[in-house]
């Protein structure tokens, strides 16, 4: 067990250094600057900052930062990139934008995604790890079997014949409650015995979270309703929280039902 946890602890805490690192250094890469939102609002206020304190240049007056520099794609219109706002313009539509408007406009997809993982974390690590979490590697193979499959579910949306109507999402977040007493019948009362039907059903946790999840994050901001960047990207935040919402809440119930 303290194998087990060593491990996972390690893996997990490199993950989250690397990517603490990686958005360190986002915010100095050119690319980023350009055509992430939130890097590149940022970097116009940080310039504009710089041209209140420093003033303009006593030599050359239309001397620009290499900051500046940096920017000038990014507050022009690029025909080849409709995709990119002007700053100015992104800044008036998020002004003018209800994220109460938008959650309602997007509500199937983001209670979806509340569901999805609200069953998720309701089974991995709790329910899953309780079925023998005396046995050396039972339980920390189960759960590299979710991330494997998981992560094959959030590949599938690449192939576009394999898209679920947009329709059809709420109700494949609903069937995946079948998932529980799956579950729970090598639990309490233990029916099946044995690793394999576990390892197996984790397999089928796994991909339709990956899958599930990832469509109703991709068609929440395809939603009808939605007409602008501005929208979309709030819609993107909605989703992002109610992912949250849905972990904590799976999170809680698993571990109330496996301590009580």
């Amino acid at each position: 067990e303290n194998t087990q946890s060593k491990i996972f602890y390690s893996v997990a805490g490199g993950v989250i250094a690397v990517t603490a690192v990686a958005l360190a250094f986002f915010k100095f890469n050119n690319f980023a600057l350009r055509h992430v939102p939130e890097y590149r609002d940022a970097a116009v206020v940080r310039s504009q900052r710089e041209l209140v304190k420093d003033g303009p240049s006593t030599n050359n007056p239309t001397e620009t930062s290499p900051l500046q520099g940096v920017l000038a794609g990014a507050t022009q219109v690029d025909d080849s990139s409709p995709d990119i706002l002007v700053t100015s313009e992104s800044q008036a539509l998020f002004a003018q934008t209800s994220a109460l408007q938008i959650f309602k406009k997007t509500m199937p997809m983001q209670l979806s995604v509340v569901l999805t993982f609200i069953i998720t974390l309701f089974i991995m690590p709790s329910l899953a790890v309780a079925v023998d979490p005396e046995a050396e590697w039972y339980p920390i193979l189960v759960i590299a079997v979710f991330n494997v499959f998981d992560t094959i579910g959030r590949y599938i949306p690449n192939i576009k014949c394999l898209w679920i109507p947009r329709r059809f999402v709420p109700f494949v977040a609903l069937g995946r409650l079948l998932l529980i007493p799956l579950w729970f019948i090598c639990y309490r009362p233990k029916i099946v015995d044995g690793y394999v039907y576990p390892m197996v059903l984790m397999a089928l946790t796994g991909i339709t979270n990956g899958y599930t999840g990832c469509m109703s994050m991709v068609y929440a901001p395809q939603s009808e309703g939605i007409d602008n960047e501005a929208e979309k990207n709030v819609s993107g935040n909605i989703v992002s929280f109610m992912l949250l919402c849905g972990c904590a809440g799976g999170s809680i119930l698993g571990w109330l039902v496996t301590t009580y």
